[in-house]
């Protein structure tokens, strides 16, 4: 299976599980940008794409929107970080999404 029918399988799983056109893109999108950046087919890194769709509609609440009020974070990460090969690029990141009006991050030099 390529890459490019595991993400259809992917896509068209998320679809009969009833999740939006908008959040099945999203999720397909992701998936192969991060697939650009692994030396392993999808198969083999996220298993069939049925179980991939599975837990992906899990980890969006079912594939049902619920109304939640803004403000409210809905994302947490900390301690994040990204390296180009051994060159660290970022460390200790802290990220908070929060519901509401989308919002690009404020910028600091140092």
């Amino acid at each position: 299976m390529t890459d490019a029918s595991w993400l259809a399988a992917l896509d068209h799983g998320l679809q009969a599980r009833g999740v939006t056109a908008a959040h099945r893109a999203a999720v397909v999108v992701e998936t192969e940008g991060f697939l650009a950046h692994v030396d392993e087919p999808a198969l083999a890194h996220f298993g069939p794409p049925a179980s991939y769709a599975a837990s992906s509609v899990d980890a969006l609440g079912g594939g049902r929107r619920r109304a939640v009020p803004d403000g409210v974070p809905v994302i947490r990460a900390s301690g994040v970080g990204k390296r180009f090969g051994s060159v660290p690029v970022l460390t200790d990141v802290a990220v908070e999404v929060r519901t509401g009006r989308l919002r690009p991050p404020a910028r600091r030099d140092r």
